[in-house]
């Protein structure tokens, strides 16, 4: 079984934050750029979760979805705030392979069924909170039944009570019926799930802080019966201590379920994801602020994790496979593989894939090719750590030439420069990635981090300045300064751009979308009137 790195981008107010149990948020970054170096490292799937949404009700977070769909090619989970299946399917289409229900799932223990039937029990996980059983309330003990925030467990409507059924959960045909011991008995009618007996681990509420009676095993198991194809069990004991999974809890469940499990809570060094994988069948461990701050590197982490003999790898987007295959009974059955930078389109290097090499390459998502001198398959990146992420794969009209578009995650070439070939380059996107690293690495005198520290007011001053220049520049048909200020319009447009959370993927989406690869032009939208 390969197992599967997973970095989580907790979302609050179009930022990453990282905190314990969603208390004392810190800022951690932009999501976008996240997920693209992330992605770009190696990682095997990303999470995405509004931490805010359930709470505050605000709209889903579709264009950062978008974005961060445009900027990646590995499997994007979305999570927070899906209630219905309506939900489920506006996140679904702005590009999210699958769904994370949590509260919802208790509440209306149908709602993965109905996910489930209509889109695929693959796209469907359900995260479950864990952790341990509330002490009995007594008189001298009356802080017991209260959560964290000294709120009282009783349930409302549609909440977990503290006997441990699901209130509004209504009945689930062929769902099964979980026993008070836990025990799926098939009799077709959800009317409570079992409660947990001693010290067994519960089933918590409210992002870790509110306690239920409910059997965590029992709660597994039913979501497995009910269609969910994947669990992301976080151990909330253990989130935020950088101490190790709780290997004896998702050892337990992770071999009494088919289900694949993704475990969260305790990441703190490489050692904790080799433990993970060595003493449990869990198929993909999760991170967070070890992979922000930098303590864990996600290719250090794979290396170390190949060393040990663990086999990692997700599964590539539906979309990576080009729609015509190449032919490899020509060229002695090896074709050049021309890699170009999917942002900048800068080409990089050439390569040769054989049949196996290509098979490889879809498999993982990252470019492997078979060397002539060596006569076997390699791995770009496999020593120096610089990747090459998979976006998409073209094959040519003779099916004899692969172009495959890529995330570099350092050079391309073995010399340490970004191109094999020796090229004074420049393309818009460079332009770009300047403008985020000032974003993200603000420096003492640059005029980016100025304009951002004055706010959108002063960016939209100045970006209505500059075209107000081109224009006298075009009017006066002088075309050195038309050229001139053009520039300063297009910087001050990614600054802008960059400060709403929009970068040139998602421009460039639309701009397919409207012309497409096959010049499909009649899809531009019609002027009417100016």
């Amino acid at each position: 079984m390969k197992r599967k790195i997973v970095p989580c981008l907790d979302y609050e107010a179009g930022r990453v934050v990282k905190g314990i149990q969603f208390q004392n948020l810190q800022d951690q970054g932009d999501p976008v750029e996240l997920a693209r170096r992330y992605a770009a490292a190696g990682a095997d799937e990303l999470v995405f979760l509004d931490i805010t949404k359930s709470r505050d009700g605000h709209p889903f977070a579709l264009e950062t979805i978008r974005a961060i769909r445009a900027a990646i090619s590995i499997p994007l989970i979305v999570g927070g705030g899906i209630q219905s299946l309506t939900d489920a399917a506006a996140v679904l289409d702005a590009g999210a392979d699958k769904v994370s229900i949590g509260s919802a799932a208790l509440r209306n223990p149908a709602l993965i069924t109905e996910i489930s039937r209509h889109f695929g029990k693959e796209r469907v996980v359900v995260a479950i909170d864990v952790g341990p059983a509330p002490r009995p309330a007594t008189s001298a003990n009356p802080a017991a039944n209260t959560d964290s925030r000294g709120e009282e467990n009783s349930s409302g409507a549609g909440d977990v009570s503290a006997a441990g059924d699901v209130s509004d959960a209504g009945d689930v045909s062929d769902a099964g019926d979980v026993s008070d011991t836990g025990d799926v008995s098939g009799t077709g009618n959800v009317s409570g799930v079992a409660r947990a007996s001693g010290a067994e681990p519960v089933v918590y509420l409210g992002g870790g802080t509110k306690p239920t009676q409910i059997s965590a095993r029992a709660w597994c198991r039913q979501c497995e019966y009910l269609g969910a194809g994947e669990l992301l069990v976080t151990s909330i004991s253990h989130d935020g201590t950088k101490n190790g999974f709780d290997l004896e809890f998702l050892g337990q469940v992770s071999r009494e379920l088919a289900v694949p499990i993704i475990a969260s809570g305790g990441a703190g060094s490489i050692a904790d994801f080799v433990d993970l994988f060595t003493k449990t069948q869990c198929q993909a461990g999760l991170g967070a602020s070890v992979f922000h701050n930098g303590s864990i590197d996600i290719a250090a982490l794979k290396a170390a994790l190949a060393q040990a003999g663990i086999e990692t790898g997700g599964e590539p987007r539906a979309g990576l496979r080009p729609t015509r295959e190449p032919d490899f009974s020509r060229g002695n059955g090896l074709l050049p593989a021309v890699v170009q930078d999917n942002r900048t389109n800068e080409v990089l290097m050439v390569g040769y894939m054989n049949a196996e090499s290509y098979r490889r390459t879809l498999a993982e998502g990252r470019c492997w090719f078979y060397s002539r001198s060596r006569q076997t398959l390699w791995m770009k990146g496999e020593t120096s750590g610089n990747v090459l992420r998979v976006r998409s794969i073209a094959v040519d009209c003779d099916a004899d030439t692969l172009l495959v578009r890529v995330e570099a995650a350092g050079p391309a070439c073995h010399q340490g420069t970004v191109s094999c070939f020796e090229q004074e380059y420049f393309e818009i996107g460079t332009l770009e990635e300047t403008v985020e690293q000032r974003f993200a690495h603000p420096r003492e005198g640059s005029y980016t981090q100025y304009l951002v520290s004055e706010g959108l007011d002063k960016i939209l001053k100045k970006f209505g300045e500059e075209s107000t220049e081109v224009i006298l520049a075009a009017k006066n048909q002088n075309r050195a300064e038309l050229v001139n200020e053009t520039a300063d319009v297009l910087y001050h447009l990614l600054v802008l751009l960059r400060y709403q959370g929009v970068d040139l993927a998602a421009i460039y989406a639309e701009l397919a979308n409207r012309h497409g690869t096959k010049q499909q032009f009649q899809k531009r939208r019609d002027i009417t009137q100016w």
